[in-house]
Order: structure tokens, then sequence, then C-alpha cells
């Protein structure tokens, strides 16, 4: 998309150029048209027009074959407005088309990680995880998301990030008391579409950054 929109400006611009350039010599060929010309008299003539008052006052007046009709001006200035307007717009369009901004490097090259809990860790119903990421004056806002495993996925609370990467939030494995099961915690940054607490979703979310899913399982001794 991003080359189709870089080509199309161009190809207007110079369809644009042809266009003022055909006018142009449309424009010359329709004065040279109706330039003075003499032409030779013609058998069987017919007479002539009523003088005009320069001739009454004393002035020849010009003979019939010089009184061919002269082109109008306004067809050329018409023409030519009408192809300078067409070059001109696409001409600015060309000029001031800038391509899309690429990801920003700090943002694309954080690296996200889940410390706590550990990747097969049993947990309770309510779990405050723990992460670093490299960037965290580049990387935003940190979401964690919940998969129960063989269902949906859901949205955590924001995670708070400080000065120094560390990662902090908390995550919740179903309901007290019961969904004791697999689970899998993923930490995310930038996601491409808004995100809120509890929202649900049907896949993990597109993001600048991810950490690496980790599966856990809530059980009952655990639970609280």
């Amino acid at each position: 998309m991003g080359s189709l929109a870089l080509i199309l400006p161009i190809l207007q611009a110079i369809a644009a150029l042809i266009s003022a350039g055909a006018a142009i010599v449309t424009a010359i060929r329709e004065w040279k048209k109706g330039r003075w010309t003499i032409q030779p008299p013609q058998p069987n003539q017919p007479p002539l027009p009523p003088q005009s008052s320069e001739a009454q006052a004393g002035q020849p007046p010009l003979p019939p074959q010089l009184l061919k009709k002269k082109s109008h001006p306004y067809i050329l200035i018409g023409l030519l407005l009408v192809g300078s307007v067409l070059f001109g717009q696409n001409a600015v369009a060309l000029f001031s088309y800038q391509r899309p901004a690429p990801c920003e490097p700090c943002v694309c090259n954080c690296v996200i990680t889940l410390t706590e809990p550990k990747d097969g860790q049993e947990v309770p119903t309510v779990v405050s995880y723990r992460g670093t990421i490299s960037r965290p004056d580049a990387c935003g806002q940190i979401w964690g998301v919940v998969h129960p495993i063989g269902s949906g996925y859901w949205v955590q609370s924001r995670a708070l990030v400080l000065g120094d990467g560390t990662i902090r939030g908390e995550a919740r494995f179903g309901e007290a008391g019961r969904h004791y099961q697999e689970y899998e915690l993923l930490l995310l940054a930038h996601p491409s579409v808004e995100l809120h607490e509890g929202q649900p979703l049907d896949a993990w979310p597109e993001a600048a950054a991810r950490s690496v899913p980790i599966k856990v399982r809530k059980t009952p001794s655990y639970d609280r």
C-alpha cells in the first residue's frame, strides 16, 4: 500500500503535465488559425458589405479577403489555466507526500520478561506478577492477558512500570473456589487495539513487544 500511495501522485502529476502540454499545443494551433490571412479572390464574389464607420470617415475599408474572423483569446487563456491547475495540484501532492514513519526502534526493540510466577507453577485465584522491560522510557503501557486453556483471552489491569524497568501487576485466574485448570499469562506493550480491564479477546492481541507466555495451574491448595 505504501508503494501504491507513492506511485499514484507521480502518475497523476505526469498525466496533468501531458494534459497541460496538449492544452498549450491546442491553444497555439487555434491562435495560428485565427491570424490574419490573405486569400485569393474567388469568382462570382458577392457584393461588398456596407462600409464601416472608418471607411465613412475617409479610411479605406479592408478588402473582404481579409475579413476572416480571429480566434477568441479566451480559449487560449482558459486552456492554460486548466492545465496549470491540474499540474499544480498533483505537483503539490507529489512533493508533499511523506512515507509512513516506520515503527520506532526504541519501541520495537523492547524486551519484556515475565519473572514471577514461574512457568509450571501452581497459583491461587489472584496472583501478583513481576517482570522486567528493557526500555521502560519507550514501551509505554504494559498489559497482562490471561488465557484459560481451551477458552478465551482476558485482559487484566494495566501493570505498573518503574523507572528501573521493573513491572508489577496483578492477574486473576478464574473465580475463587472454581475454575481449577491450566492458564497462560502474557505481558505486552503498545497493543494494536485499545484494551481495558476485563475485556474478552479471541486471541493474543498484536503488540509492539510481548513476553513469552508462561503456563500455570490453579489448584485448590493454593486458592484464596
